[in-house]
């Protein structure tokens, strides 16, 4: 992403609800936001929760977490409250990345006591949280440095880990690393006959809207686009693309 050429760093890396994201500008952010994660202490062989809706800033904080040379872990703030703690306990993430509105819907209290920071999207004026997390509004990490950073890691080490549906008992965490995120990123392309000219809305919209497509399948998805100078669109079904 960084080594774009100019033209492909203000096409549209996501598109969410009519808004807009260039690539140079989720470059920037991802940058910010990695810069706070690592003066929390996240760093190579870390996760980090992700406890948001997707959209953009969904997308940030993905590419964030891996310029920080961590791996993120989704979670669908659609889940039960018992799920969200489980995952977060289960993981023993010590830094979460979430809302105020996300936050107020969830008693992290039961969420294990490595969890320690929570990196905002927004800044919300009252936000409810555990005494032992300290809260990092949106405006802090903004504050940041946006130049570029060292990306230490190798392609075996963890990219994101995804939580199974729990059907049969306990939700399981599977890690997947850089080597596999890139091996199954190139099966897309070669799927569905990916080009650089086409808008990845349309090919996603089956993955979208089938019951059998999980939120974790779908984040991972957010990849194949980003690596070609696409369009992610991250809008809801019905999108035209």
């Amino acid at each position: 992403m960084k080594r774009r050429r100019r033209p492909h760093r203000i096409r549209a890396a996501g598109v969410h609800h009519g808004h807009r994201l260039t690539y140079a500008t989720l470059n920037a952010r991802a940058n910010r936001l990695a810069r706070r994660l690592r003066a929390l202490g996240v760093g190579r062989g870390a996760f980090v929760g992700i406890l948001d809706e997707r959209g953009l800033d969904f997308l940030t904080a993905m590419v964030a977490i891996l310029k920080a040379g961590a791996a993120f872990i989704p979670i669908d703030p659609g889940y039960p409250e018992e799920r969200v703690q489980y995952m977060i306990s289960d993981s023993r993430v010590s830094t979460l990345i979430t809302r105020g509105a996300v936050l107020a819907r969830f008693a992290l209290a039961g969420a294990g006591d490595a969890l320690r920071e929570l990196a905002l999207l927004d800044d919300p004026v009252a936000c409810t949280h555990p005494a032992a997390c300290r809260l990092h509004p949106r405006a802090e990490w903004e504050a940041e440095s946006a130049e570029n950073l060292d990306e230490p890691g190798e392609s075996t080490d963890a990219a994101y880990m995804l939580y199974t549906s729990g059907s049969t008992g306990l939700p399981k965490g599977a890690i997947i690393r850089h080597n596999g995120a890139v091996n199954h990123i190139y099966g897309q392309f070669a799927s569905w006959r990916f080009i650089r000219a086409r808008r990845f809305c349309r090919a996603l919209r089956r993955l979208r809207t089938s019951r059998s497509g999980s939120f974790s399948r779908r984040c991972s998805s957010a990849g194949a686009p980003s690596s070609r100078t696409s369009r992610r669109c991250a809008t809801r079904p019905g999108c035209s693309g």
